[in-house]
């Protein structure tokens, strides 16, 4: 924020405001600290103010503010600071650095109040010598960090272990007041510590053998907490002090803990799914391998050697380059984690399939990695079964096509006697000298309807083994759907004279009616979903054929019966070959296969097929085609 945004908030208070920037220089001053010194902004800003501090006092505050500033650390000091009138007036006064949500630092923002009158009459030395003595002990305590550390701190005299001075930290970890605790010792808030004791322990701090250590501090409310001491011996004008800081590790040691419940739940869950476990040094190349990860591989504790290079060994080198790429990828950054599926040699010399996995837990400063950690799990047994299931699909590919293959030579090889039995059986249905008798033309005529059904049978048998093996070749093409559906439903006027049923068509869908499709197996489609509407029906039914627009720029036909209808359960099974829905009450022609091939046919095509029925009442098969424009 500008300092201009500032002026109209920070005028109105009445303490002395300053603000300076990242170069120590100061960018600010509110109007009560200008009415204060009787000067103009202009004169005050850098460090123009500084000539008002008294000279006595001018050098101290320097090196405060400038020690406290490359520190980043609050500052709080007395000092004289010229008035308006001349003369010279007591403030205290408070800094602390401006630092942004992100972490980016602004300078420092100040106060100062006037605490003249508080201090009182500075023309007695008696006075004047105390306020000198708790001025020079409160910056010394500021210099060593101790007014306002993150961490609880004491001042106390080596010998009784009396507290002389606390911080705000201390009295808020323990609960007491400062007057409260400077009238208590180590004794009452340390119940580790004894009297008896403690001389010992002065002896080994001075002699440097006491740096920080984990102890335990006692709350006023007699509660216990983990803390983590760090004692510094000091001298102050000729007298020795202790200075400790005293830092509340509770979080760190429930973190430990819990890091330590959680490894041994990963070690019972690990010999539980009989999974191995590696932990690696990625700067020097150390690897723990877990017992398990031993056994998985025939050896026993202490026959491998933990290094990488122990595991590099033993990785097939058909596997390693993928591998290692694998590895440098993750360790690089690329991949979130590690994992490969890699054989690995047994002790016995046979290759054990290995699911690997791992990621990098520690990196150091420069983002390099440290740790690495991760499992071994023996998947031999799922490869065995792939590769069986694999065979299999083989064996049943191989087995299918070679199905094709006969069904497709036998459907020509029947086909042709077929046709000859038909155009003989014609040949005597249209006899001109009319010798046959009204039986004998019955048999003929029953030869025809036979043989015509029989032929169905092979061509959709051979239709079927063409699109199982792949050797259907669809000529796609602009096409009119409108002008098709007409075509086929003329096509069939005496299957519905026979039936009994009214066929009817409903155009819903306007000017656009473009596909890409096979013309001839586009008919296909619509004669078997029309012609099973027909056959399936009641007498005095209908098949109504609807053309209309689905979402998604997609071109709808419906094909709706008022026939006896599909079962759910049955639904689930007609689209399977040779299935077919008999009415017991009539006898219907047909080979369980025309579905069937419909269903193929439209995929090829990218369309998509469904069928909605309710037993008794009729269904409705429906058909959806992409609209593709003429080009």
């Amino acid at each position: 924020m500008d300092t201009k945004d500032l002026s109209p908030i920070l005028d109105n208070l009445p303490a002395m405001i300053w603000l300076s920037g990242t170069d120590k220089r100061f960018i600010y001053f509110n109007k009560t600290w200008l009415d204060f010194r009787g000067r103009a902004l202009e004169q005050e800003l850098n460090f123009g103010w500084l000539e008002g501090i008294h000279s006595e006092d001018r050098n101290h505050y320097l090196q405060v503010y400038t020690t406290r500033f490359e520190r980043r650390w609050p500052m709080e000091l007395m000092y004289r600071l010229k008035t308006a009138d001349g003369s010279y007036r007591w403030v205290s006064e408070k800094g602390h650095p401006r630092i942004s949500d992100q972490g980016e630092f602004f300078g420092y923002s100040g106060t100062c109040l006037d605490i003249h009158e508080w201090i009182g009459n500075l023309a007695n030395p008696s006075n004047r010598q105390e306020l000198e003595e708790s001025l020079a002990k409160k910056n010394y305590l500021i210099e060593y960090g101790v007014e306002y550390a993150g961490d609880a701190a004491f001042w106390l005299l080596p010998e009784s272990a009396q507290f002389v001075y606390v911080n705000e930290k201390a009295c808020t970890n323990l609960g007491y007041s400062k007057e409260e605790l400077l009238n208590l010792t180590v004794f009452d808030i340390n119940p580790s510590v004894r009297r008896e004791t403690w001389p010992n322990y002065l002896e080994n701090m001075r002699s440097q053998q006491v740096t920080s250590f984990e102890s335990s501090h006692q709350r006023k409310n007699g509660e216990v907490f983990p803390v983590e001491i760090s004692p510094h011996l000091v001298n102050f004008k000729g007298e020795e002090y202790i200075i400790a800081f005293a830092r509340d590790i509770t979080s760190r040691k429930e973190d430990e803990e819990t890091l330590k419940n959680s490894e041994e739940r990963l070690k019972l869950a690990l010999e539980g799914s009989s999974d191995g476990l590696w932990d690696w040094n990625v700067q020097t190349g150390a690897v723990y391998f877990s017992q398990q990860w031993m056994n998985m591989l025939g050896y026993k504790p202490l026959e491998l050697e933990g290094h990488v290079n122990t595991w590099k060994k033993l990785v097939h080198p058909d596997d390693m380059p993928r591998v290692l790429k694998i590895l440098d990828e993750h360790l690089e950054g690329k991949l979130p984690y590690y994992k490969t599926e890699h054989r690995v040699k047994h002790k016995e010399g046979h290759w054990v399939w290995i699911l690997d996995r791992g990621k990098v837990m520690e990196w150091d400063s420069q983002g390099k990695p440290l740790r690495m950690v991760g499992t071994h799990t023996d998947i031999t047994w799922k490869k065995r079964t792939e590769e069986e299931l694999s065979n299999a699909l083989q064996e049943a590919e191989k087995a299918n096509r070679a199905k094709s293959d006969f069904l497709s030579r036998m459907s020509h090889e029947l086909r042709t006697p077929l046709n000859a039995i038909l155009g003989f059986a014609q040949l005597l249905q249209i006899d001109p000298k009319g010798k046959l008798d009204e039986a004998s033309m019955n048999s003929v005529n029953h030869i025809i309807d036979g043989g015509i059904h029989l032929l169905d049978l092979i061509n959709e048998v051979l239709d079927l083994a063409k699109i199982e093996s792949g050797k259907l070749n669809l000529v796609m093409e602009s096409v009119s759907v409108r002008t098709l559906i007409q075509e086929v439903l003329s096509q069939h006027t005496p299957l519905t004279r026979k039936n009994e049923v009214v066929l009817k068509f409903e155009d819903h869908l306007g000017g656009k009616d473009i596909i890409q499709a096979d013309k001839m197996r586009f008919k296909q489609i619509l004669i078997n979903l029309i012609s099973n509407a027909i056959k399936y029906n009641r007498k005095g039914g209908s098949v109504m054929v609807s053309l209309e627009e689905s979402e998604g720029e997609r071109i709808l036909i419906k094909v709706i019966d008022t026939g006896i209808g599909i079962s759910k359960e049955f639904q689930e099974q007609l689209f399977e070959p040779f299935v077919r829905l008999e009415d017991p009450s009539r006898e219907i022609q047909g080979t369980g296969i025309g579905l069937t091939i419909t269903l193929q046919l439209v995929k090829l095509m990218g369309a998509e097929l469904a069928v909605e029925s309710i037993k008794g009442e009729g269904s409705i098969f429906s058909v959806s085609f992409p609209y593709r424009p003429e080009e």
